[in-house]
């Protein structure tokens, strides 16, 4: 799944820096003939955040991490990541339906101090029959100050009527350098249709 591979390559890249995350939370749609599939990935810095967090999910304090507190400590995860984010299609709210969901990172060992995170996939259906829809994606990062880096894959039989953000790449049938933030949606309007790249295109 493209989308779910490129968010993972982003996390480890990031996963291998002991320093905070620039970007805690990265994100990336695929939109395909019925359904977008959101894609996720959200990390805990490492050090004293890490370690605190591990602490908080031994329940029975003998210091590690058993399955039911990794369980417990992954939900928590999951919860934070989606704890702003909001899709409307056609100006109604669609419900997410959760494809995959991956913790990683969580180790046993309450002292640990390395980063820990969690990658999502959720779906969300669109119009049938493959007609015109306007989506508005609302998200950000829970300290305000920082954006989620946020890329739209657009299937083949889409094309752009209009976007509030971002760059689109004909070439790579993206749009690209979406920054999400609290006043920051991304409002996009597709049709259906096919278009050859642009020569020149980015």
């Amino acid at each position: 799944m493209r989308a779910l591979v490129l968010v993972f390559c982003w996390l480890v890249a990031d996963a291998a820096s002991a320093h905070p995350f620039e970007h805690p939370k990265t994100m990336q749609l695929s939109v395909q003939k019925d359904r977008i599939l959101i894609a996720m990935g959200y990390d805990v810095d490492p050090g004293d955040s890490a370690r605190l967090l591990r602490s908080l999910f031994d329940r029975d304090a003998d210091g590690r991490l058993g399955p039911p507190e990794h369980e417990l400590l992954a939900r928590y995860l999951e919860r934070t990541a989606l704890m702003f984010l909001f899709v409307h299609v056609d100006g109604q709210p669609v419900p997410l339906l959760r494809r995959e969901a991956h913790a990683f990172r969580i180790g046993a060992d309450v002292s640990n101090t390395a980063s820990m995170g969690i990658q999502l996939v959720y779906e969300i259906a669109l119009p049938t029959g493959g007609t015109r829809f306007r989506a508005r994606i609302e998200d950000r990062d829970k300290d305000a100050r920082k954006h989620v880096p946020t890329i739209v894959d657009l299937g083949a039989n889409w094309l752009v009527q209009f976007a509030s953000q971002g760059e689109l790449s004909l070439s790579e049938k993206q749009i690209r350098n979406v920054r999400l933030g609290p006043e920051t949606p991304l409002v996009f309007e597709l049709r259906p249709g096919r278009a050859l790249a642009a020569a020149g295109g980015k």
